[in-house]
């Protein structure tokens, strides 16, 4: 009697996926899974902002006062800018105190400064209230955007801090320089409590005729409580300097590319990075402004454990409540964001006609080359090909951007 194959006449299932496939299914799965819970984690610290009850807040009166009636009529001198700047000002400014410049986009010319603004709109004078005994219950009756003032209300002078020893390179010099030749400031207050030393320093006081050294000795607390980390005790600083003297910030990793005169018209102006965050790399402010006051107050409710909720996503969330006391430029003070900051090293991009700064985003970059002879010098930067050798080339030998 012959035998059956019980393989022959009962075949094995076929597998759906092989071992291969189930791995990358998995791993698909994941970043799925990942990504969904950082979309949740955003969207729950978002709403957690807004909607916290910050109680202990001094009681105090905001007042915008209306806006004096502007007797004398001043000519635009912008010798360092081409004459379409002046006449897209004085377009702004027939038969009116000040307006509110619309949202705009980066038309620019081929010496890179705006080309065309959309129509102003006029604005009635009024006053905004603000009650402080909590950010929840405000008296509130803002205009809904921040006021473009006739004449630059912000000074023409920056501001660096530099707190600590440490080595002043040879981008901090670019930073500085870089303020001097394109912003054309009038002043360059570098605010310090240790003096840098080293020949990058002292090429920086050399080629950077208008440079004041003011000692300051960094804040330790604010409203009783103990600043930690050192960039805390900058921003501190940087808001307490533009309250007493009113001017524009600098981080010394921002290369200035475009110049700023367009922003020093609005009280207050800040960049945003990423949706959420509000960058304080650089802050154009009057003294006077309320923005900066209710940052301020804000570190009432200091966290020292949390190295941006203070100063990045606070400001955000002031932003959104009185949109009337800050112009928040959307790309083009803090560029690239934090996860693209390979593009200024390893690639490139239209710097020099989307941007007013850069951040440089120096330390990842140093950071990645740990371990490496990498020297970023007035040498080395001839040979990068690369957005940043682009820039620094630009503002340490005038070489022209390139025109594509």
């Amino acid at each position: 009697m012959a035998t059956t194959n019980s393989s022959a006449t009962n075949p094995p299932k076929p597998r759906l996926l092989s071992p291969n496939k189930k791995v990358w299914v998995l791993l698909v799965v994941c970043m799925l899974v990942a990504c969904l819970l950082y979309y949740v984690m955003y969207i729950a610290d978002e709403a957690l902002l807004n909607t916290l009850k910050w109680t202990n807040f001094a009681t105090a009166t905001v007042n915008v006062d209306p806006q004096p009636n502007v007797t004398s009529s001043r000519s635009f001198q912008a010798s360092n800018i081409s004459e379409s700047y002046e006449n897209r000002i004085a377009s702004i400014y027939v038969n009116s105190t000040y307006a509110v410049a619309p949202t705009r986009s980066f038309i620019r010319d081929q010496d890179h400064v705006l080309k065309s603004t959309p129509p102003a709109t006029n604005v009635t004078n009024g006053k905004v209230g603000v009650k402080l005994s909590t950010f929840e219950d405000v008296e509130y009756f803002g205009q809904g955007e921040a006021r473009f003032h006739k004449d630059e209300v912000v000074p023409n002078i920056a501001h660096f801090i530099w707190f600590s020893n440490h080595s002043f390179e040879f981008y901090h010099l670019l930073s500085i320089l870089s303020v001097h030749k394109i912003m054309k400031a009038d002043k360059i207050l570098f605010h310090t409590d240790f003096e840098p030393s080293g020949p990058h320093w002292e090429e920086t006081k050399q080629k950077v005729s208008n440079l004041e050294i003011l000692h300051r000795e960094p804040p330790i607390t604010i409203f009783n409580q103990t600043l930690a980390p050192r960039y805390h005790q900058a921003d501190i600083a940087s808001i307490e300097i533009l309250m007493e003297m009113g001017g524009v910030y600098f981080d010394p990793d921002i290369f200035v590319v475009q110049p700023l005169d367009y922003l020093r018209h609005y009280d207050c102006v800040m960049g945003r990075e990423i949706p959420g965050f509000i960058a304080k790399g650089i802050i154009f402010a009057n003294k006077e402004s309320k923005f900066l006051r209710l940052y301020y107050e804000g570190y009432r409710h200091y966290d020292a454990h949390c190295w941006n909720c203070n100063s990045l996503k606070y400001p955000n969330y002031l932003a959104k409540k009185y949109p009337d006391l800050i112009h928040v430029e959307e790309t083009s003070l803090i560029y690239p964001p934090g996860n693209r900051w390979r593009m200024m090293f390893f690639g490139k991009f239209r710097w020099w006609v989307d941007n007013f700064t850069v951040h440089i985003w120096i330390r990842n970059f140093l950071r990645l080359q740990t371990g490496r002879n990498v020297v970023i010098s007035p040498q080395t930067i001839k040979t990068m090909d690369s957005a940043f050798g682009e820039m620094c080339r630009f503002i340490y030998y005038d070489e022209p951007p390139p025109q594509t």
